[in-house]
């Protein structure tokens, strides 16, 4: 299926239900799927067509989206940006990207206007909240399209989204999915997770990472999706009374933000059937409290750009007061998910290993990527003989647990954001006093996991831990810099010089196998 087939399909079925809703702007499938054919027809009457890749740099929004959902419908290729990025990082990203079209907000317009000059693909800068006089309007594109859907030639196999994810370069990597990928994936959600006709989605995880193709399986299912702009703990509370949610997708940093604000108690949160979340285990004090406040389902998922929804640990496995055994799958990432063809564990010539063996963790699933954009090698790498070998260490338990011991990519996954670590560390050797470095992530019961570095000074040279974070902080983006730095005599290593990162990370992670 299509994504436009997706909208054609729910507003056939459910046309005067609500499926998005923003505060006071509220649209039912009919109105939705009517916005959506006069944005795409205008869109084509700009010459954007299929395969053009249009980015969008904006916060989330009902007008998010509706670009999904109209960009699919052209056959155009959405390069959904990560809005909390530095200017440089961003830049490099709508490079690389080489797209046609820049849909934004006017909180990034003085950004945009000053890269004009250097994007040298793009044809038309479209405001999607006002007016500016070097840019087209979105809501006099819609007024000015034809209501009826456009007939475009696509295959379940073209290009519908570019993802940006990082990974073991510097440079984050544009990820491919097809119309297909996207399909299996609101399959998987619908099946995996209990998606219904009568379910009411909180969007609050950024509509950049998958949450857009997890808001696009609401839509699927005939569902109905409320976003918030922006994360407002008070918000949040007010917005599930109000609107009933049924179900919301958050990592366990915004959980426990959830449960600990003074105010939660006096708020009716009783809609709420399952709160899923994902990016990392939750520490058992604070799920404890969490289950016991919000009184619903939770699932944990672990995936990646490259292969989503991979495994999954369900309400059954939440127990926080079971057996030695029970509490300890808390801090696995649960068994196989529903449509998933296979999973193994590899050592380093890709022998399949037992129960209880730690090595590489590959996956095999119909909503996989189809490759990176433009980076043959490394698609080479990460793709083999239909297997998405992810990166990750971990091993099975006897009874079929998935358990993650280290990431083989070298990431740091703090409140829900992948970072580099090698990303991180460039711009650290950089500044004139530091002699080596390495960059890990360090246990942190808010974040999951914060950024630290362990830096080893030049002979006779100083530097303060503020003065270092400070220097990453005007270079990278805030949740890529460092929230803590420990200035070590040297850094372990092996027998060749290369340092030792495993032995770094025990410093921390001293259960680390």
């Amino acid at each position: 299926m299509l994504i436009g087939e997706i909208l054609e399909k729910s507003a056939r079925n459910y046309s005067d239900k609500e499926a998005l809703i923003q505060e006071d702007l509220r649209l039912t499938y009919r109105q939705l799927n009517e916005r959506v054919n006069r944005l795409a027809n205008r869109l084509f009457e700009l010459g954007l067509k299929k395969g053009d890749r249009i980015a969008i740099l904006a916060k989330n929004s009902v007008h998010y989206m509706e670009l999904f959902f109209a960009i699919g419908r052209l056959g155009g290729i959405v390069v959904p940006i990560n809005w909390r990025l530095e200017k440089d990082e961003l830049t490099y990203i709508l490079k690389d990207s080489i797209p046609n079209a820049l849909f934004f907000t006017d909180e990034f317009a003085a950004m945009v206007q000053g890269l004009k000059g250097e994007l040298e693909t793009i044809r038309h800068y479209i405001l999607i909240d006002g007016k500016r006089d070097w840019a087209l309007s979105f809501e006099d594109l819609v007024r000015e399209g034809a209501s009826e859907a456009p007939e475009v030639d696509l295959s379940v196999d073209d290009i519908a989204i570019q993802f940006y994810t990082g990974g073991t370069t510097a440079r984050p990597k544009g990820v491919l999915w097809s119309h297909r990928t996207v399909h299996y994936h609101c399959l998987h959600a619908c099946l995996g997770w209990d998606f219904s006709t009568d379910m009411v989605m909180l969007v609050l995880l950024p509509l950049f990472h998958q949450t857009g193709a997890h808001t696009l399986a609401v839509h699927y299912i005939g569902g109905t999706a409320v976003v918030l702009p922006k994360f407002d703990v008070q918000t949040i509370l007010k917005t599930i009374e109000k609107e009933r949610i049924t179900y919301t997708l958050m990592v366990p940093t915004t959980i426990i933000m959830l449960v600990e604000h003074p105010d939660v108690g006096k708020y009716d949160l009783s809609s709420l059937k399952r709160l899923q979340y994902g990016g990392s285990p939750m520490y058992v004090k604070p799920l404890e409290k969490a289950l016991r406040v919000l009184k619903c389902d939770f699932s944990q998922s672990y995936g990646m750009t490259e292969a989503p929804l991979v495994t999954r640990l369900t309400p059954d496995d939440h127990i926080v007061s079971g057996s030695e055994k029970k509490i300890k799958r808390l801090y696995s990432v649960g068994r196989l998910s529903h449509d998933v063809a296979g999973i193994k564990i590899v050592d380093k010539n890709d022998n399949e290993l037992g129960v209880g063996q730690t090595g590489e963790i590959a996956v095999k699933l119909p909503s996989q990527m189809l490759g990176y954009w433009q980076l043959p090698e490394e698609t080479e790498k990460t793709l083999k003989n239909g297997w998405v070998y992810t990166g990750d260490l971990g091993y099975f338990d006897e009874d079929g647990y998935l358990f993650l011991t280290e990431r083989k990519k070298d990431i740091i996954i703090s409140g829900g954001e992948n970072v580099s670590a090698k990303e991180v560390e460039e711009v650290i050797y950089t500044h004139p006093s530091v002699l080596e470095v390495a960059v890990v992530g360090a246990p942190d019961e808010l974040w999951g996991e914060s950024v630290r570095a362990v830096v080893v000074l030049r002979q006779g040279q100083t530097a303060s831990v503020e003065e270092l974070i400070q220097y990453c902080r005007k270079r990278l983006a805030g949740f890529k810099t460092p929230k803590g730095v420990d200035f070590v005599p040297s850094l372990p290593k092996s027998t060749v010089g290369k340092i030792l990162k495993r032995d770094v990370r025990k410093t921390y992670w001293p259960d680390l196998q």
